[in-house]
Formats: C-alpha cells, sequence, structure tokens
C-alpha cells in the first residue's frame, strides 16, 4: 500500500470524526426540536418520594399513552413529547389514584409533582409471619 495514499485515507477519517463529534450537539438538538417533556416527584401524604409507582400520561388530543415509572427516588419522567394538553395518572398501593391534567410547551419541561393522600381504606399494612 501506498503511503501517502494510506495517510491521505487516516486524515479524512480523522477529519470525519471531528466533524461527526462537533456536529452531535446540533444532532441531539434536532431530536428534541419541537417537543417538550414532562417530569416530577411522586410523594406519599408525609412527602416521602414513593419508589416504582405506575404513571400514566395521556395525550389528550390522540390517547396516546405513555407508561413509566418512578425511580428509586421517586422521580418520573417522559421523556421527549409532542406539545399540547396531556393528563397524568398516578397509582400508588394503599393510595388515593391522582389524576392532573396541564400543557406541555415547545422546549420546556412541565414539572407535576404530586403528593398522594390516603385512600378510603387508609393505608395498606401487610404483616408477615409472627407467633
Amino acid at each position: 500500500m501506498n503511503f501517502k495514499f494510506a495517510r491521505g485515507i487516516a486524515a479524512t477519517a480523522c477529519f470525519a470524526i471531528v466533524g461527526l463529534y462537533l456536529m452531535s450537539p446540533l444532532l441531539l438538538r434536532a431530536q428534541t426540536i419541537g417537543t417538550g417533556n414532562i417530569a416530577g416527584l411522586i410523594a406519599d401524604p408525609s412527602g416521602k418520594p414513593i419508589a416504582g409507582t405506575k404513571v400514566d400520561i395521556t395525550n389528550q388530543a390522540t390517547r396516546t399513552v405513555i407508561h413509566v415509572t418512578t425511580s428509586v427516588a421517586g422521580w418520573y419522567s417522559s421523556g421527549p413529547i409532542q406539545p399540547g394538553n396531556y393528563s397524568l395518572r398516578v397509582e400508588a398501593k394503599g393510595l388515593n389514584t391522582a389524576h392532573l391534567t396541564f400543557a406541555v410547551h415547545v422546549g420546556n419541561t412541565t414539572t407535576a409533582n404530586i403528593r398522594m393522600q390516603v385512600g378510603p381504606g387508609g393505608p395498606v399494612v401487610e404483616i408477615v409471619g409472627g407467633t
């Protein structure tokens, strides 16, 4: 293989990699242009975050539902979604189901924090074992 030819290929590959690296913020930004986001914290009546809570986010116009679950720290996020009117439904064992409606706007994160309330039967207490 010709040394000049190999050096030319290496230089071209290097420029391509550097170019992609420099353009990556623009490429990533292009994926979220025209979208918004919903994020928040789900907590129990005392304010303690609830892990593993089921959160359903519904686009009111299309009826498309996004199902997410809260993290160990009680946080959830929809990821990029189309702007519009949404409803949020949150279910946690032993607590009332929470409902919330709001609008999502382009380029913004709509914060929807919810403090759950005790259900009509009170919190569920499970006792295991015993003598």
